[in-house]
């Protein structure tokens, strides 16, 4: 086995700087850092430009099963370009990595789904509020290289594990449906009131509700080696990979004590509203005490409502504004979110939802542990 530098066995093509301003309603489809998801390019709310930009785009104009990265945000992701999604265009912060030989495309592929350099690319990413990769890192980054066969052999394989890995995925996506239509079943949709229960706003559930600290509050500059005395820093990466002990980021006990109502314990709930907007997670039992960073929004909840069936109904917040186009902006605003209106069901109407999303939960929990272990292979 050999090893080689990203760009000794593929070109690395930079995004075109497209303007939101100049957006038409048909033609040049431009791929973003939003459309490159876990492995496959989404196509909700495209965004257009004029085709007569096709010939001044140069490389950045896509081909069929183009391999393109997320440089922001959720650092690393990559998909496989679609052709029925072209013509399209490469917008800035998204990196197209074209491989020389056509062997290396797929092997590429699989190589960056690891777990290996999903952490490595996080790490060696910079950024407080949402992380961004070095190029010129990515570049450099070592490829194993093998031979013809042995790639052929890996692809194979790697594809069989991918499917089988896919299967897990859409059951466990069926289990949330399933909760999904429950909850719809027993308190009605969004706008829906059918048992005439009391309806309360998103601040009167809640004993608090803080987005964290802007500007010079929390610099990376303050970020220190962990110890017994730091205080953790939580960033937008919990709310979306659901994950308490991912990131390295602490503070000390002196500039904790200035920041102390940005604290969050084990219960509150966290939202991301930067970047992957709308992510939420509850902190676990057990979980570090710490503060949040400016890209998530901490709610905290009083007896009113439970904390599964407030997320089901965030949910929905969440898809309100994706449709309103400016979820981004209206979570910025915490009085926005404080004065969303939902319907309180009697705590013993949620109780009986919380005991029906548990029993879903432990299916859940076993695929999740069928999907790591094919993960792992």
């Amino acid at each position: 086995m050999d090893i080689k530098k990203l760009s000794q066995i593929a070109k690395l093509i930079n995004g075109y700087a497209f303007k939101s301003s100049e957006y038409v309603n048909n033609g040049l489809r431009i791929i973003r850092i939003a459309n490159v998801q876990d492995g496959f390019i989404s196509d909700d709310y495209p965004c257009f430009y004029p085709l007569s930009y096709i010939d001044k785009l140069g490389d950045a104009n896509l081909q069929t099963n183009d391999l393109l990265m997320s440089l922001t945000g959720n650092v690393g992701r990559v998909a496989l370009l679609q052709e029925e999604l072209l013509p399209a265009g490469l917008n800035q912060r998204v990196e197209c990595i074209r491989p020389y030989e056509e062997l290396d495309r797929k092997y590429l592929y699989h190589f960056f789904q690891t777990k290996k350099f999903r952490e490595e690319a996080i790490k060696n990413s910079s950024g407080s509020a949402q992380l961004n990769m070095s190029t010129v890192w990515l570049s450099n980054y070592p490829i194993p290289s093998y031979s013809r066969d042995k790639k052929e052999l890996i692809i194979k394989t790697l594809d069989y594990l991918r499917g089988s890995i896919s299967k897990v995925e859409k059951e466990i996506n069926l289990c949330d449906e399933i909760v999904k239509s429950r909850f719809i079943e027993m308190f009605g949709g969004p706008d829906e009131n059918p048992y005439n229960w009391e309806v309360v706003t998103i601040n009167d559930v809640c004993s608090s509700i803080v987005r964290g600290p802007f500007g010079s509050a929390l610099k990376k500059d303050f970020f220190v080696e962990k110890d017994d005395s730091t205080v953790k820093v939580y960033e937008q990466q919990h709310a979306i990979k659901k994950n308490a002990n991912l990131g390295t980021y602490y503070i000390t006990q002196e500039k904790y004590k200035t920041l102390k109502r940005f604290e969050c314990v084990a219960g509150d709930i966290i939202m991301s509203c930067s970047g992957t907007m709308g992510e939420l997670y509850q902190l676990p039992v057990g979980c570090e005490r710490g503060i949040i960073n400016q890209a998530l929004c901490k709610f905290t909840l009083n007896k009113r409502m439970l904390p599964r069936v407030f997320l089901e109904y965030m949910k929905y917040v969440v898809e309100q504004m994706d449709k309103k186009g400016s979820g981004i902006r209206n979570i910025a605003a915490v009085s926005y979110v404080k004065a969303m209106k939902l319907c309180l069901p009697p705590i013993d109407i949620q109780s009986e939802f919380v005991d029906f999303y548990e029993l879903i939960d432990k299916s859940k929990f076993i695929l999740h542990k069928q999907k790591k272990n094919l993960e792992e292979l």
